[in-house]
């Protein structure tokens, strides 16, 4: 699996001494690049303005990576849109093509792809009597639909089990540019995502309104 943002691991001396978690992780952000995105009690949630020393808070939660993820996707396609931020794009060559020039005008240094998992199939042979017979299973790790779009574009592709069918996730290959996410115990995260505006852009081959599927993140915090 290919991640979205930055991994790292919460080491506290009171963790370690008393084996308490924490429900709350403080993260620095830089004030240019708010709106930002972290993890909630139950979603995730949009904050717009950083604390005071240039910290915001994000609850931790158990939750699995996987499914952090695709929150953060989803929540990042609903604003974009809303905002007008330029990073949700459809999936043709042209929005291909305007998404990877979004994130390359903030010069993140080298971008790459993320895609979904192509999903395996199983060959057909003809038998001798004019019958069909199932071969080999087949992986194709680029999924047939977007082949044309992804060698088209030149970049580096990961597939990733948590991007939908049918995405396209242009990332920077630093994704500390695009945020973090930190592993309090094995069970439970806490997320930023401090450059969604200009660190995510997501090409989909799906209508505008049927983008995101699931509840609607949390509303927008001071």
């Amino acid at each position: 699996m290919s991640h979205l943002l930055g991994v790292m691991r919460l080491q506290t001396k009171a963790m370690q001494k008393n084996g308490n978690t924490p429900i709350i992780v403080d993260f620095n952000v830089s004030e240019e690049t708010a709106p930002y995105l972290v993890s909630s009690s139950s979603s995730v949630m949009w904050i717009n303005e950083a604390h005071p020393g240039s910290l915001v808070r994000a609850a931790v939660r158990a939750v699995s990576v996987n499914d952090l993820y695709l929150e953060v996707i989803e929540a990042v396609a609903v604003m974009g849109r809303q905002q007008q931020w330029g990073n949700v794009q459809p999936l043709t060559h042209e929005g291909l093509a305007a998404a990877i020039d979004h994130l390359n005008f903030y010069d993140l240094g080298p971008l790459e792809l993320l895609t979904p998992r192509a999903h395996p199939t199983r060959d057909s042979q003809k038998d001798p009597e004019g019958g069909s017979t199932e071969g080999a299973i087949r992986v194709d790790r680029m999924p047939p639909d977007l082949r044309p779009f992804i060698e088209e574009s030149g970049l580096l592709f990961r597939p990733s089990s948590w991007v939908p069918d049918g995405a396209i996730v242009v990332v920077p290959r630093d994704r500390t540019f695009v945020g973090l996410v930190t592993r309090v115990t094995p069970k439970k995260l806490a997320a930023v995502v401090h450059n969604a505006a200009r660190g995510i852009a997501i090409v989909q081959g799906t209508a505008p309104n049927e983008l995101v599927s699931s509840p609607s993140p949390e509303p927008l915090a001071d």
